[in-house]
């Protein structure tokens, strides 16, 4: 536990070192993309787990799980078992998390640890690559978030730049129309 919040406080240090001046633009598109309901939870979201499973049984496809949270946790815990054995891990220290961070804290954390493109090293080569080095704007933002749904691949094939153009145009809408936003409990 003790090696997991240092991660998290690292991983919050190198961000705010970097890119604190992104930090509620990014926070913004993250929420919008990620975890619309992620200042009205305590890391699980038992509303949109409870709606996925319903809509589970409609279309046989299970998404919307996941809070921030939990994909920090994933991202820096490799699971060793099976998607179902490690949820229950996964939960409860999505919990801990939220109990012990601000949620900013978790989703600074999380955007340094996220995969986002096989040729990015970091958040800041992405962002680099992605926003440029100037000021960050909404679409800048959004094409950055929009890779934790589509990393870019290491080979990119001609459905990738279609699918993240849809998926930025999609959160750009989401932010305009005021969906997603962060403001945190704390």
């Amino acid at each position: 536990m003790r090696q997991l919040f240092q991660q998290v406080s690292a991983l919050n240090d190198k961000f705010n070192e970097r890119s604190l001046e992104d930090g509620p633009l990014l926070f913004h598109a993250l929420v919008a993309g990620e975890d619309r309901r992620a200042r009205y939870h305590f890391g699980i979201d038992v509303i949109s787990i409870i709606r996925s499973l319903f809509n589970s049984l409609k279309s046989g496809r299970i998404s919307g799980l996941s809070t921030i949270e939990q994909q920090l946790v994933r991202a820096l815990i490799p699971r060793k078992a099976s998607p179902l054995q490690s949820k229950p891990k996964e939960l409860a220290l999505a919990v801990v998390l939220a109990s012990r961070f601000p949620k900013e804290t978790i989703w600074a954390a999380y955007l340094e640890a996220a995969f986002l493109g096989a040729e990015w090293d970091d958040f800041r080569s992405a962002r680099v690559a992605l926003a440029g080095t100037g000021p960050l704007d909404t679409k800048g933002a959004c094409a950055i978030i929009a890779c934790l749904k589509y990393p870019k691949p290491e080979a990119p094939d001609s459905s990738w730049p279609s699918r993240h153009t849809r998926r930025v145009a999609h959160l750009e809408r989401l932010i305009e129309t005021g969906r997603g936003r962060f403001n945190s409990r704390r």
